[in-house]
């Protein structure tokens, strides 16, 4: 059996850009199982990779499953992007909607390349490693003992925004440190990969109860510009595992929503976000925003979130099982 596939760089118009993606078709007659499609996944080793259902064509609707090289995602943004560019260019429609763990998700062509509605349950967590790290929690160390956290290589001023993310959720199971380095983007560049975040101090992190489920990622970002509906931000994404991802629309719709709320913001805010410039895959991330002011309190509360970008095929083929 073969299941044909399509890689696209994603957040991106430029071929060898963005983050890539394999999107793989599987027929409505075949069945493929879970742990096939993690084999694949891991073939691929790609941040993630996608597969589609079929197509409901009365209803426009097509089952979708995101998985990276080591596990299933209820959502992730550049898989959904993908897909939806696919899909639209595929059948020659302007709407579709994604049907994956987290929800539904209605895409449609934009001015952008293509938008999409992201499910969204968000969650501020109470800690912060650094809250971990002075109750005697565990971490990692360097040989001479001292503290060393996961992307600064040392650096205090990348050690320091780590330690002072906050943690926050776009939905259960997706969670990241957000991690503010400063107006200076050339701060970005001190950010080292490559060391995995130990699953215990990401359990230990996260808010107890059904919260403290699924990935943990580091996002860190600088506010290169901001107006009243407009704040345009430069990220580094470092996954659980220790890779570094070019582009990651899950993080970027967590970092806004955290800023829409922390500045108190009402009515819709446009992000326009950067990411994997310094691995010389630059690409441009869309976020919108709509918030109101709490019922309760003096906050606000997440009322929609669009997620939008751009995507080029780049490969075709088949995979044998």
């Amino acid at each position: 059996m073969s299941l044909p596939f399509t890689t696209l760089d994603v957040f991106t118009t430029q071929r060898f850009g963005g983050n890539p993606l394999a999107v793989v078709r599987v027929p409505k007659t075949v069945s493929v199982s879970k742990s096939q499609k993690q084999l694949i996944a891991r073939e691929f080793a790609l941040s993630e990779t996608v597969f589609l259902h079929g197509i409901d064509t009365e209803k426009m609707e097509c089952e979708a499953n995101i998985f990276t090289p080591h596990s299933e995602l209820p959502f992730a943004g550049h898989p959904v992007i993908g897909s939806g560019v696919y899909l639209l260019n595929a059948h020659k429609i302007d709407k579709i909607t994604l049907l994956i763990p987290a929800g539904r998700l209605e895409i449609e062509k934009s001015s952008v390349g293509v938008r999409a509605s992201v499910p969204h349950d968000v969650h501020l967590h109470k800690k912060t490693l650094r809250d971990v790290i002075e109750a005697g929690g565990k971490v990692q160390t360097t040989a001479s003992g001292k503290v060393q956290t996961t992307a600064s290589g040392g650096d205090p001023d990348i050690a320091n925004a780590e330690l002072d993310a906050r943690v926050y959720s776009i939905v259960k199971g997706m969670t990241f440190f957000l991690a503010n380095v400063g107006p200076d983007v050339n701060t970005l560049k001190k950010v080292q990969p490559g060391i995995p975040l130990d699953p215990d101090v990401a359990q230990a992190v996260r808010d107890k109860g059904p919260w403290n489920v699924g990935s943990t990622g580091r996002y860190f970002y600088s506010i290169t510009a901001e107006s009243s509906d407009v704040i345009k931000v430069q990220t580094r994404m470092v996954a659980g595992w220790g890779i570094e991802d070019p582009a990651t629309g899950s993080a970027a719709c967590s970092l806004s929503c955290f800023l829409t709320q922390q500045q108190k913001r009402v009515g819709t805010t446009r992000f326009e976000i950067t990411q994997g410039v310094e691995m010389g895959r630059p690409s441009l991330i869309s976020v919108e925003v709509v918030a109101k002011a709490a019922e309760a309190g003096d906050g606000v509360e997440i009322v929609t979130v669009h997620l939008g970008g751009s995507a080029v095929e780049v490969m075709r083929g088949e995979v044998s099982l």
